[in-house]
């Protein structure tokens, strides 16, 4: 496991590690709604990857308690939304997040999608 001088662990090098080991063929799925888009754009953002999986676990990737605050402030703030801290701890995928966002929007928003 790489490590920081301080002995955390490095975040960066094991993103770079992952990147590196991943086979060529294991492309990622494209998000399957404009919402998991949406949502996985911000959690790109927040975690500093290029891309992220809809079924990818938020905290196996780098995701932590001071990363979620984030991603839920920018949850909240692109969708026009309340966002309990708690809904991203027991949805910790981007499919899961889509779900529950797609419920708190009201129908007329003009990101609802239809089914």
């Amino acid at each position: 496991m790489p490590a920081t001088p301080l002995g955390k662990t490095d975040r960066a090098a094991l993103r770079a590690l992952a990147a590196q080991t991943r086979p060529p063929s294991a492309e990622l799925p494209l998000q399957a709604t404009r919402i998991e888009s949406e949502i996985a754009a911000i959690w790109a953002h927040v975690l500093e990857r290029s891309e992220i999986d809809a079924n990818e676990n938020f905290f196996e990737i780098g995701g932590d308690s001071l990363t979620v605050m984030r991603v839920a402030r920018a949850i909240q703030r692109r969708f026009e939304i309340e966002l309990p801290l708690a809904v991203l701890f027991e949805r910790p995928t981007v499919t899961a997040i889509a779900a529950y966002v797609r419920q708190a929007l009201p129908p007329s928003h003009p990101r609802v999608e239809s089914p």
